[in-house]
């Protein structure tokens, strides 16, 4: 659940390095995640129990993902520039020895381009608070985006929810850019507020999940240094994020991650409306 912080900076580097694919003009349409996830059934039967919400060590200490994310970039009159990527991602946890405290490491590099990668390891609670950022490093040849502080509230509330509970959470990461191509003017921590609500029950790959909806919108002025220029740009994003939380295991069965990123450069000319969709499935074994 690190998908909304990961936003248009982070894609001002790493995307650039899925540019040597080709880039078609194409209708705007996404993937149908119900058959991507396997989702055989959903209901918003509010006569169950409440339920615990909470993260837990799986079976063998690990869990391994498939992310598949399209983006339309430059849409206009419902057609944008398409691209597609894969990540294999591969997550381990570890029992730190206090109070229930896990350390999670996610590493995952690109199906397509093997030289952009990514390992973050961060101790967090069965609640998914995240307390505090061991590592943090994205990679490839265009550059580096190093996370140098990460905190997040508790993702999940303190007492058992029913369907159409919500609750709310907050995130926020201070990241250092280095690359040649692209430079920060400022050091400001990306943030954000999500809500999030209990929406019901879904079977996903034959196992009971609780279905998570959050939303959030981020709006920020960003001053960066591209192509030998200086650019303020106006961003805002608009993020919505389902998962599929195995409520028995503790663990995520899969994610379907939408974003909507408007900007606009207050001196380059230059706006975009840019739409994404990143679905994480487990990986076959």
């Amino acid at each position: 659940m690190r998908y909304f912080i990961f936003t248009w900076l982070t894609a001002l580097v790493f995307l650039s390095s899925c540019m040597s694919f080709n880039l078609t003009r194409k209708n705007v349409l996404f993937f149908d995640p119900s058959t991507t996830l396997a989702v055989s059934q959903e209901s918003t039967d509010k006569t169950h129990d409440k339920i615990l919400l909470r993260f837990a060590i799986p079976q063998n200490n690990e869990l391994k993902y498939v992310e598949k994310t399209q983006i339309f970039m430059q849409i206009e009159n419902d057609t944008g520039l398409e691209t597609e990527f894969t990540r294999r991602i591969v997550e381990t946890y570890k029992d730190s020895g206090k109070d229930g405290v896990m350390i999670v490491k996610n590493e995952s590099s690109l199906l397509e381009n093997p030289d952009v990668t990514s390992v973050e390891e961060f101790e967090m609670t069965p609640q998914g608070e995240i307390l505090r950022c061991i590592y943090g490093l994205h990679k490839s040849k265009e550059g580096e985006i190093s996370i140098t502080e990460w905190k997040r509230s508790p993702v999940f509330p303190q007492e058992p929810v029913a369907p159409g509970d919500t609750w709310t959470y907050t995130e926020s990461i201070k990241m250092k850019l280095d690359s040649f191509w692209v430079s920060r003017k400022n050091d400001s921590p990306e943030t954000l507020t999500a809500t999030s609500t209990f929406t019901g029950y879904a079977t996903v790959n034959g196992k009971p999940c609780a279905v998570i909806e959050s939303r959030t919108k981020q709006r920020k002025r960003e001053t960066i240094g591209a192509f030998f220029k200086t650019i303020i740009m106006d961003v805002t994003v608009f993020g919505t994020d389902k998962l599929y939380f195995d409520y028995k295991a503790g663990v995520v069965i899969g994610m379907d991650v939408r974003a909507k990123i408007f900007s606009l450069a207050e001196n380059g000319g230059f706006s975009d409306y840019t739409e994404s969709q990143t679905i994480v499935t487990p990986s076959p074994q």
